[in-house]
């Protein structure tokens, strides 16, 4: 759904669907993506999105993306957002662009409230491509 909305505004999107982190930043490296939006449903009710940080480095892309996913989803969410936090999940890891995953729960709100979070979500993605830091 967040591939549709941003296709019909003009972006170039590539859909993955792989089965691990790797094989997914293979995927986007392979592309040539600007950026990742990785997108988890999970059991537990709630949001969260990482961005990639190590003790020494914190991708300032990712981190204003994650900032901006979690914003645009304030409204929509039954309970606030966690604040975006660093992770070194494979994915951010091996992506060479800036990266986030979204992790959204609990997977009957999500359906239920699918073009909400996808529209919210696709206007993160465009905020950050006008200001990506």
């Amino acid at each position: 759904a967040v591939g549709r909305i941003l296709t019909a505004s003009g972006a170039v999107v590539e859909v993955i669907q792989a089965p691990d982190g790797d094989a997914q930043a293979d995927a986007a490296n392979g592309f040539g993506a600007d950026v990742f939006v990785g997108l988890v449903v999970r059991p537990e009710p709630g949001v969260t999105c990482a961005f990639y940080e190590r003790d020494d480095f914190s991708s300032i892309g990712g981190r204003r993306l994650a900032g901006l996913v979690l914003e645009h989803l304030a409204a929509h969410a039954p309970e606030p957002p966690a604040k975006p936090h660093g992770m070194r999940l494979p994915v951010l890891r091996a992506t060479k662009m800036p990266a986030v995953v979204v992790e959204l729960g609990d997977p009957k709100a999500v359906v239920a409230q699918l073009p909400i979070f996808a529209t919210a979500i696709a206007a993160a993605v465009t905020a950050w491509t006008h200001q990506p830091v």
